[in-house]
């Protein structure tokens, strides 16, 4: 099992490791959610083991007794490639208070591990699976307590579906599909999803890559614009005017009222939307003019922007203009918004605020910076999250072959190793 921790705090020394020891260069996707929630007494974390392996493992941190439990470990990779990093797992808590991990390798069924007590994660089995050739899972608990997961179906296309549980993810309906890629040539790249409890609607952002599918360009993983739709409270799709949606959508419709943002034909890499008070859809994103041919090692720079409904159109403003890796968006009950980001030298993570909708954005602070040991990669907000946890992120050091870590930040800065803060 992965070591918990040496050291004193996340990441603060080359030899201190955080939750695990992973060697490989990509541990969490952005687009594989939650991966952190706040159960009202402990923040709860699951991840990758080890490189080569990948088994699953969870932790979690209690806020009034400032202690760690775990890691404990989750399933041993079922994968039939053990060295698959899109298995990374996505987490939840149903009303019958078990805690789920949902994962699978890329392009395979989803497993569903289910804790074998309530509010615990000590011991786990399998309760079952689901779905086909699924990849990045997206959960979400209605007001109900239905559970639905938005996934990416692959194969030599990619498609986007939906599936639903009415009773805490024992059995499964649906896999209906939204969007039809149809060919390789015409396929959806990622999508990004957000849930409205309070109004039971289920937003959902996406963008398409251009170009031929195996030729040169399609290989650098170009995706481009900002596309909209969503699901009202009685269950049908709609562009942002209200206009009911034929499904499957295809490529052909991706135009007109589904169009949130047009990038022009540079690149745009997305992050998990926010809802207003108003019931307002809001996503953050980076767009480059450059598509790295690899994303680990070739430092792109980009703009950071907001594309936010404000009730009668789209508005685009810029967070930061001169970032690269990732962003997290948060917003608060007052509808000011929080945005975590990494910095272009992929080593700084900072905080910008905005108290007007996203039209402007001021420096709140520096939330860490690492120095030169570590690569910062992707960042998340953690859901329903305890003012002394909002953030997590992930890292690797430079020398491959070192331990990856992960970070989680709040109001008092970093969670320590031996569950103080330290700000």
């Amino acid at each position: 099992m992965p070591i918990l921790f040496q050291g004193v705090r996340f990441g603060k020394s080359s030899s201190s490791r955080a939750i695990t020891e992973i060697a490989d260069r990509v541990c969490w996707y952005n687009n594989i959610y939650p991966r952190a929630i706040y159960d009202g007494t402990s923040t709860v974390i699951t991840y990758h083991g080890e490189p080569g392996q990948y088994d699953r493992y969870i932790m979690s941190y209690h806020h009034t007794n400032h202690a760690w439990t775990g890691p404990m470990l989750v399933v041993t990779n079922p994968d039939s490639d053990k060295g698959d990093s899109h298995g990374n797992p996505a987490l939840i808590k149903t009303d019958d208070n078990y805690w789920h991990v949902v994962h699978a390798e890329h392009v395979a069924t989803y497993n569903n591990e289910r804790a074998t007590s309530t509010n615990s994660i000590a011991a786990w089995s399998t309760q079952g699976t689901f779905g086909t050739g699924h990849t990045y899972p997206q959960l979400h608990k209605r007001s109900n307590g239905d559970i639905v997961v938005l996934t990416r179906q692959t194969g030599s296309k990619k498609d986007l579906v939906l599936y639903t549980s009415t009773d805490d993810m024992a059995t499964w309906s649906g896999g209906t599909t939204l969007v039809d890629a149809q060919t390789a040539d015409d396929s959806l790249v990622y999508s990004y999803s957000e849930l409205d409890v309070t109004n039971n609607v289920l937003h959902v952002f996406m963008h398409y890559f251009k170009g031929t599918h195996n030729s040169p360009i399609y290989d650098t993983f170009p995706r481009e614009d900002v596309y909209y739709m969503y699901q009202d409270s009685g269950g049908t799709w709609r562009d942002i005017t209200g206009t009911a949606l034929t499904l499957p959508l295809r490529r052909a419709n991706f135009s007109g009222d589904l169009l949130a943002y047009s990038s022009s034909g540079n690149h745009t890499h997305l992050t998990r939307p926010v809802i207003d008070s108003n019931g307002y859809p809001y996503i953050a994103f980076t767009e480059s003019a450059v598509v790295p041919t690899s994303p680990v090692s070739v430092s792109v720079q980009g703009t950071n922007m907001i594309t936010r409904w404000n009730g009668s159109s789209w508005d685009t403003d810029t967070i930061l203009a001169s970032s690269f890796q990732d962003v997290a968006l948060a917003i608060d009950a007052g509808d000011d918004l929080h945005c975590a980001i990494i910095g272009q030298s992929q080593n700084i993570v900072k905080l910008y605020e905005s108290t007007d909708a996203g039209a402007t954005w001021t420096l709140s602070q520096t939330m860490y910076n690492e120095g030169s040991n570590r690569r910062f990669w992707t960042i998340m907000r953690v859901d329903n999250a305890h003012a002394d946890a909002q953030f997590a992120w992930f890292a690797y050091e430079k020398t491959i072959g070192n331990p990856a870590l992960i970070y989680l930040w709040g109001a008092n800065g970093l969670v320590s190793a031996d569950g103080s803060l330290s700000p």
